[in-house]
């Protein structure tokens, strides 16, 4: 009884500390700054989800998640997912929100945004791992939290694929990949992964795996991570973003 009572206190104590939050810091929508949600539910529509697939290497036009024909040889990646285009000011403020501002308030956001896509996605892999690009444990511990995984976390609510974090790791802490250019990230990136010992996941032929990020932009940490995935045995290795850069 006295348990409950707690409880019931704990949680009375969390919604008047919410209330004055909202109140002293009001949210207001990114878009058309009215005083609703950190984005109303007009300019969540305004968002466009793509409705086609492109090559993970030159951004070609695809009819299936496939890289083309003349970027094979060079793409460690299978195939890429990509739910919105980052140059939509809103969609790239949302990510900027939850990954530089750690708002996780937002990750509603993505989750009406994956839902948007996937009402319309018809070539997805219901049986495949999802796997969060990892961070750096120092990386993870300044942000609290990996912006990867709470994109599984809502791919899984709305799909029902499993996920798996205990296969890579982000082994050196490195420069922010956002802070290069395309040569330098590809420099940066490279033998930053390994396999975690006794992994959870076998490594069985027939086993694909959807590496999952925020932002694609030229796919180097993508890549690194499908390159030391297929060198340990791997198969089939997949990207899912929120947006390519």
């Amino acid at each position: 009884m006295f348990g409950k009572s707690m409880t019931q206190f704990g949680s009375k104590i969390s919604a008047t500390i919410e209330l004055a939050h909202d109140l002293i810091f009001p949210k207001k929508c990114l878009g058309c700054h009215k005083f609703d949600n950190f984005i109303c539910n007009d300019c969540l529509e305004a968002i466009s989800v793509k409705n086609n697939f492109c090559c993970p290497v030159c951004n070609r036009e695809m009819v299936l998640p496939r890289v083309c024909a003349e970027c094979a040889h060079e793409s460690e990646l299978d195939g890429l997912w990509i739910v919105s285009d980052y140059n939509d000011e809103l969609a790239k403020q949302a990510i900027h929100l939850i990954k530089y501002n750690y708002c996780d308030e937002v990750s509603e956001i993505w989750n009406k945004l994956i839902a948007k896509y996937f009402f319309q996605e018809r070539f997805w892999l219901d049986d495949a791992l999802l796997l969060p690009v990892p961070l750096h444990r120092r990386r993870y511990l300044e942000r609290g939290f990996n912006q990867s995984m709470i994109i599984c976390e809502i791919i899984n609510r709305i799909k029902g694929n499993a996920i798996s974090d205990r296969i890579i790791k982000r082994k050196s802490y490195g420069r922010h990949q956002a802070t290069l250019d395309f040569s330098e990230r590809k420099n940066n990136i490279v033998g930053c992964f390994q396999m975690v010992v006794n992994t959870d996941c076998q490594k069985e032929p027939g086993k694909v795996i959807i590496l999952v990020d925020d932002v694609y932009t030229t796919g180097a940490t993508m890549a690194e991570c499908a390159r030391t995935l297929k060198m340990a045995g791997f198969g089939k290795i997949y990207g899912f973003a929120m947006a390519r850069g």
